[in-house]
């Protein structure tokens, strides 16, 4: 009917259709991170919402006379979350003589792209959360410093002690940390096995960022994100739809991947964003 779609094709999609018999496809190497693994998922019924939370106890009971009445207690114990689901999708057209003619599982692997994607949009949005702005403020207070000693502050003055606390730097900050010693020459950044980038600072995992997704902001100072990120953070997970359909009047199939969801900070003391400027030494 004149109508044009953009999709995967045999021409488009030529190399997974050689003349060559190719069982399957060269994924390139990219870092394969999941910062939703870290913050509170969350499933809802309701696209638009609040979500209670218990917040943290500091008050006291008062003391009280004999037959006198029980005093109320002075401190607030719940506040709520405000969430709002947005719909994000993507799809994505195939030949069917593509699907037909690869050697490879192309239907799979576009699948395995989709996901790919969603990941991406987590991390993405996580990110933003982290370092941006709700209303006029700071989603989580920002440090300024010029070496280690306010890095080891922000994790003994700045965090409370009972929370879980991690490192998310992005890969100019973690080579600023990682060439830092002490005063006996031996590195801060220490060996650890359940960290995701196999090093941990002051005890806390260091989750490593691509410079493309957590670009740093000016050249010679290095964003360090230190906190509990399950507390941080609550996505707001609807549902996540991945759908497949035959389009017979182009001899195609479709595929997509639908999610619903909101990223909204949960207690914007359980993380704070250190940015260090070391300062440079005269020349001698």
């Amino acid at each position: 009917m004149g109508e044009q779609r953009d999709g995967l094709t045999t021409t488009t999609a030529g190399a997974v259709v050689p003349q060559e018999v190719i069982e399957d496809v060269w994924n390139l190497k990219k870092s394969d991170y999941d910062l939703a693994k870290y913050v509170t998922v969350k499933q809802v019924g309701t696209p638009v919402g609040t979500y209670p939370i218990a917040l943290t106890n500091n008050g006291v009971l008062a003391t009280k006379e004999e037959l006198a009445d029980v005093p109320e207690i002075d401190a607030t114990l719940f506040r709520g979350v405000d969430y709002k689901v947005a719909t994000r999708a993507g799809k994505i057209y195939l030949s069917n003589e593509l699907v037909e003619d690869s050697e490879v599982d192309i239907v799979a692997e576009v699948k395995n792209q989709l996901k790919k994607l969603v990941q991406n949009t987590d991390n993405s949005n996580i990110i933003s959360v982290l370092t941006g702005k709700t209303g006029t403020n700071d989603n989580f207070k920002h440090i300024t410093g010029t070496g280690l000693d306010d890095i080891k502050q922000t994790f003994n003055i700045e965090l409370d002690p009972a929370l879980s606390l991690s490192v998310i730097v992005n890969q100019d900050a973690y080579n600023y940390l990682d060439t830092l010693k002490d005063s006996e020459g031996r590195y801060l950044l220490q060996p650890s096995i359940t960290a995701p980038s196999g090093k941990q600072l002051f005890g806390a995992p260091v989750i490593v960022i691509a410079n493309k997704v957590l670009p740093t902001d000016k050249a010679g100072t290095y964003r360090i994100i230190i906190g509990d990120f399950s507390q941080a953070i609550f996505l707001a997970q609807k549902n996540e739809v991945n759908t497949q359909w035959e389009r017979f009047d182009s001899y195609s199939q479709g595929l997509a991947v639908v999610i619903r969801n909101d990223y909204e900070v949960v207690d914007p003391d359980a993380a704070r964003i250190v940015d260090i400027t070391p300062v440079t030494k005269p020349a001698a």
